[in-house]
């Protein structure tokens, strides 16, 4: 095991034995661990040429385009047109430069992630599909170069750029089978949730590990959405076709938290909420980031 890990589940397990209500649960061996990504605003040419940062403007290979979608669905906001519009860009994480604790993401590469800020899309129709975008290139550093911005992306949509700091965390889940909690215990342990993730101040930006969980659990929702049920209301999850592929809810796993950070990059989901990238952990395995899918959470 990673002595960084190591030290921190020693940790968990130390606090976890100073909560009486908690104490007789093996929760820690439900721990995952995480990669915590910290923003801090610079400026442009203040990023060298394919480090990792939020917001901003990526470093892409030589041919690379700008991704786009159309929305299937015209929205009762004025800014959700139909049409092909540019996707926001996120974030670019430099693997080569990531803390590592296994071998769930390349060893070298880049990761690139883009999501339709204007749109702000949650993810529980089909129909939201294309509104965010993962994707991976794993070229020579020097062949990089700084995109172009797309004509349609107005600046409101340009985030400020932000230096990453990264380094390894341990996620807990927010919620869990498996335990039967009094509503003491249960009380108890959504508070050690929140202390826990909030123990380092700042936002919850992190790459892998377990979601900091606003609404509820995300896995679900990925599977059905996905695969064309809508569940923004309880309808879906009662389908017959919800039966059929509640199973797979298991295959996903986050890839990308992003919180909202209006001292880093400047901008906020929802009310104050965050995003999720999930991916397919066979997807993720094989390199195949088409499927990925995105939630929005927000209290």
């Amino acid at each position: 095991m990673n002595g960084e890990i190591k030290a921190l589940l020693d940790a968990l397990r130390k606090r976890l034995a100073a909560e009486p209500e908690l104490a007789r649960f093996d929760i820690a061996s439900l721990a995952q661990p995480s990669i915590r990504l910290v923003a801090g605003q610079v400026e442009e040419d203040q990023l060298g040429l394919g480090v990792s940062r939020i917001g901003g403007i990526p470093d892409v290979p030589p041919g690379w385009e700008w991704p786009r979608w159309t929305a299937k669905k015209v929205s009762r906001f004025s800014w959700r047109r139909r049409g092909p519009r540019s996707l926001g860009f996120i974030a670019q994480i430099d693997l080569a430069k990531m803390p590592r604790f296994d071998d769930s993401l390349p060893a070298s590469g880049w990761l690139y992630f883009f999501y339709d800020r204007r749109g702000e899309s949650w993810g529980f129709d089909p129909a939201d599909r294309g509104c965010c975008r993962v994707e991976y290139a794993n070229v020579e550093r020097a062949s990089l170069v700084n995109a172009d911005v797309p004509g349609d992306l107005d600046d409101s949509q340009v985030a400020f750029p932000c230096a990453v700091a990264a380094s390894l965390d341990l996620t807990v889940p927010h919620v869990f089978s498996g335990f039967e909690f009094s509503d003491a215990a249960f009380e108890a342990y959504l508070k050690f949730c929140e202390d826990w993730s909030r123990r380092v101040a700042g936002t919850q930006h992190r790459l892998l590990g377990l979601p900091d969980v606003i609404q509820n659990p995300m896995e679900l929702e990925c599977q059905l959405a996905s695969n064309g049920v809508y569940v923004g209301d309880a309808e879906g999850y009662k389908s017959e076709r919800a039966k059929v592929l509640a199973d797979g809810a298991g295959d996903w796993r986050l890839l990308l938290q992003i919180d909202t950070d209006e001292q880093g990059p400047g901008w906020m989901w929802g009310d104050a909420g965050v995003i999720y990238f999930w991916i397919k952990r066979q997807d993720l395995k094989a390199l195949r980031f088409d499927d990925a899918w995105l939630i929005l959470q927000c209290g």
